[in-house]
């Protein structure tokens, strides 16, 4: 009888074990969530479970009571079970404990991501605008060439003159192969992904930070409290007789800790709010140097287009000319133009994605 009870109380604590700790609905998180829930599932399986022990105890030859719960002479052998209600508690805290430290990090890690990347998230789509700008006139690379062997060829204009223009050719067509490059490493960096929102990243980083200390604080305040129940048998005796002990103990310590934790947690909430080191104060320092990068972005635009309004009059005025180097010299100036207007394409598109970013 007393091990079909023993053998239905094992098939129930595994029956409950199983429900309180779910590790397989956790195979499709994060190598770090699993990790966590894992390490957490463990601890928690622990404080959960009851404990059993075997015990041989030697009585007291002047029939004195013993250390223990009876009385008695010469040996006594004894098994015995403890568990703790409030350990059992403690477990469904340390399986919080672990998801909070999981959204925590998943959080933390999408923001050092971003603060890594910085104004790469901006510079890509204007790397990929002036590509495309660039890869537009490919044709007018390739008739421009074609020119320049034709003039060389019959004469009418110098080595010096043909080489120089193929060097502004080399040039805008390496100027499109380094954009390639360029774009091709941000997106192997991960950059391609969309950024999220950076006012919601600050509030997010403190609000899990919180949750976990807050998990942590809870589980440490339980600390001063033992809460025991201890039950066995005697196998001895006919019939098998058995005794019980509930015993629940506090530790004057825990004034103090709950105190200290109390204060601990306004720390740690101000430490979010101001610390330099922190998340939140370091996304909006990286919101503020947005704001000056476009800033400056917008004043290179500038430079840039008042350049372009300058070339495009002299051109327009050379189109008019019917001088015999007027075509050799207009091509020069298509080319020029073409380059300023690629890092106008450029700039303008950098400057609306900071914006974009500033914003968000």
């Amino acid at each position: 009888m007393i091990r079909k009870k023993m053998a239905i109380a094992v098939g129930s604590l595994g029956a409950l074990l199983a429900v309180c700790v779910p590790t397989s609905a956790w195979s499709q998180e994060s190598p770090y969530c699993k990790k966590v829930r894992a390490r957490a599932s463990g601890d928690a399986a622990l404080l959960f479970s009851p404990s059993a022990q075997v015990q041989g105890v030697k009585f007291p030859k002047n029939g004195a009571v013993d250390t223990s719960s009876s009385v008695g002479q010469s040996y006594q052998f004894r098994g015995v079970v403890t568990w703790s209600p409030l350990d059992f508690y403690k477990g469904f805290r340390v399986l919080d404990v672990a998801e909070a430290d999981c959204r925590e990090h998943e959080i933390v890690v999408t923001t050092e991501e971003v603060l890594k990347h910085g104004a790469d998230y901006a510079r890509l789509p204007a790397l990929k605008a002036q590509r495309e700008f660039l890869e537009g006139k490919r044709p007018f690379f390739t008739a421009a060439r074609a020119k320049l062997d034709e003039r060389t060829a019959a004469g009418v204009m110098t080595v010096m003159d043909a080489e120089s223009h193929r060097a502004q050719l080399r040039e805008l067509e390496r100027k499109s192969e380094v954009t390639q490059g360029e774009i091709d490493r941000l997106e192997a960096r991960g950059v391609a992904r969309d950024i999220p929102l950076l006012s919601s990243l600050v509030s997010e980083v403190a609000v899990r930070a919180l949750e976990h200390d807050q998990e942590t604080s809870r589980v440490r305040k339980l600390d001063p409290w033992t809460v025991g129940v201890v039950g066995g048998i005697v196998p001895q005796y006919d019939p098998v007789d058995w005794f019980g002990v509930v015993q629940v103990g506090y530790n004057f310590g825990g004034i103090s800790r709950v105190d200290n934790e109390h204060r601990y947690m306004d720390a740690r909430s101000e430490e979010l709010r101001t610390a330099r080191y922190e998340l939140g104060t370091r996304i909006s320092r990286f919101r503020e140097e947005l704001r000056v990068t476009r800033a400056q972005t917008e004043r290179e635009l500038a430079v840039l287009e008042r350049d372009a309004v300058a070339l495009t009059t002299a051109r327009n005025a050379l189109a008019k000319s019917e001088a015999t180097n007027a075509p050799l010299a207009l091509d020069g100036m298509d080319m020029a133009l073409i380059g300023i207007e690629s890092e106008r394409v450029y700039l303008t598109q950098f400057s609306a994605a900071l914006r974009r970013m500033e914003e968000r």
